[in-house]
Parts: structure tokens; C-alpha cells; sequence
């Protein structure tokens, strides 16, 4: 009698069972990364549009608060820029390297929106630590709308802002909405 078996090999019906099964695993792990692929990104833009939102509002108030007053329209290097709904401009006091004010000088300071940027231009004096030039700040920005204590602008020693951040992402709608008020504490005419 002869003891020794021969290695069998599956059967075609064993093969496509396995194969199927396989096959739904790797369907479902698939769902599974598109799924959490898209959270991901979702997250992720989400905390980008709040981040940019909460950027835009603490700029505003480094540059608000401190301001010696609003001023009605500047040119910089040619380029216009007059104080409403989406620009704000601001005489701010100059500063040192080190904090200090330095007296009887001042920087302007132009807060706008162009397109979905949130942008600040900087004419610093030459004694200010500050440095001129023009920063983006952000780039979701969907609506920005100051408004002003006053309606004369160079008069307004408080301003509001309404403000509405939006980003796209895989079809997805996220956005933030931030409202405050400030008050120049240097306002002076």
C-alpha cells in the first residue's frame, strides 16, 4: 500500500472563490481610501479657510489698533488706493527694531482685497523698522466689507469688518465667517 500522496492543486471553483474574495477586499479598501482621501483634503482646506480667516483678522487688528487714524486715499508708487468697502488705509505709527515708537513719524498702511488675496502694502518712513512693500496674506477670500464709524472715513475712529473665507476642494464647499470692530487707540485728526 502505498502511503505517499501526491501535492493536489486547487480546483477551478476554489481559484474563483479566492479571486472574488480578493477582488471585494480590494474593492472595499479602495471605497475606503477614496473616502478617507476626501476627508483628508476636506479637513485640511477647512483648517486652511479658518486659518486664513483668523490671519486676516488678527492682521487688522496689528494694524488698526495702533493707527493714528484712517486715511481717505494714499498713492504709492503710482498706484491709487482710496479707503471703502474693500480697502483700508491707515496712517500707523513707525516703530523701531526694538517696539518703541518713534515720534512724530508714521508708516501707511493699505489693507485690501484683490481678487480672493487679502493683501497689505507697507510705506514705511526711513526711520521705521518696518518694511515696505506688498504681502499676501491669504488667498481665500471670498467677501471682505469694512465699514466705518463715520461716513466721512478720515473722521471714523472705529471700523467693522465682515468677512467671508471660501475654498473648493473635490466638489466640497468650506468656508469661515468672522465679524469684529476695532477702535485706533491713537485716533487723533
Amino acid at each position: 500500500m502505498n502511503t505517499h500522496r501526491t501535492p493536489r492543486a486547487f480546483s477551478l471553483i476554489e481559484t474563483l472563490i479566492v479571486s472574488g474574495l480578493v477582488a471585494a477586499l480590494s474593492g472595499i479598501f479602495a471605497l475606503f481610501f477614496i473616502y478617507v482621501h476626501g476627508e483628508f483634503f476636506g479637513a485640511r482646506a477647512a483648517a486652511e479657510v479658518q486659518k486664513d480667516a483668523s490671519e486676516i483678522i488678527r492682521e487688522l487688528e496689528t494694524f488698526v489698533v495702533p493707527a493714528n487714524r484712517i486715511l481717505a486715499s494714499v498713492s504709492i508708487n503710482g498706484d491709487d488706493y482710496v479707503s471703502g468697502a474693500e480697502t483700508l488705509i491707515l496712517e500707523v505709527p513707525a516703530v523701531t527694531d526694538s517696539g518703541t515708537l518713534v515720534s512724530g513719524v508714521s508708516d501707511t498702511v493699505v489693507l485690501y482685497v484683490d481678487g480672493n488675496r487679502f493683501m497689505r502694502r507697507v510705506a514705511a518712513d526711513g526711520q521705521s523698522a518696518r518694511v515696505s512693500g506688498t504681502f499676501q496674506i491669504a488667498d481665500t477670500v471670498q467677501e471682505l466689507a469694512f465699514s466705518f464709524s463715520t461716513e466721512d472715513v478720515s473722521l471714523a475712529s472705529v471700523v467693522s469688518v465682515e468677512l467671508h473665507t471660501h475654498a473648493l476642494v473635490k466638489e466640497r464647499v468650506v468656508d469661515a465667517e468672522r465679524r469684529a470692530q476695532f477702535t485706533l487707540r491713537n485716533f487723533n485728526i
